[in-house]
């Protein structure tokens, strides 16, 4: 068995603002969005002080449910305010469930954003298959019968010519 050191930022955000490509974009960045988020995520599953289960509060007015809401701890800048030992505090009234979707939107926006940005620093490899196709004709030639057979094509490279 192999074992190795793991550390929760392996884990949790893994290598992504450490990897080459990449450096300055948005995810890079940690937005005060995503960084919200991983707090909650890591009090939740590390620290365990927040519960595993929302507890859902209700407005009610002359016995009517006008709605519902989850209440999240304080936070400024994507962190969850602390004093002294103590991490929650519900003076915000934040409602979760509210603000939840735009949170999201801007992590999904600046993931896509930074997939894109990363893909532009790569370079093509199979920008002109033209020269590909004249040093391994037969590849291409069984290529061609496979999709005209409509199946798939398994190729076991050889050394003998």
């Amino acid at each position: 068995m192999t074992s190795w050191k793991s550390k929760a930022s392996d884990v949790s955000f893994g290598k992504w603002k450490h990897a080459p490509l990449a450096k300055g974009t948005p995810l890079c960045e940690l937005s005060d969005e995503l960084r919200l988020i991983m707090s909650l995520r890591d009090e939740t599953v590390h620290n365990g002080t927040i519960d595993h289960f929302s507890r859902v509060y209700e407005h009610a007015s002359a016995e009517k449910v006008v709605r519902r809401f989850v209440l999240m701890p304080d936070y400024q800048k994507g962190r969850l305010l602390t004093a002294g030992g103590r991490k929650r505090f519900y003076s915000q009234d934040n409602h979760l469930n509210a603000i939840l979707p735009d949170i999201l939107s801007k992590i999904f926006t600046d993931t896509l954003t930074s997939l894109d940005q990363i893909d532009d620093k790569i370079t093509p490899r199979w920008d002109d298959l033209k020269a590909y196709e004249e040093k391994c004709p037969e590849i291409f030639a069984a290529l061609k019968i496979a999709e005209e057979e409509n199946v798939f094509m398994k190729f076991i490279p050889n050394d003998k010519k």
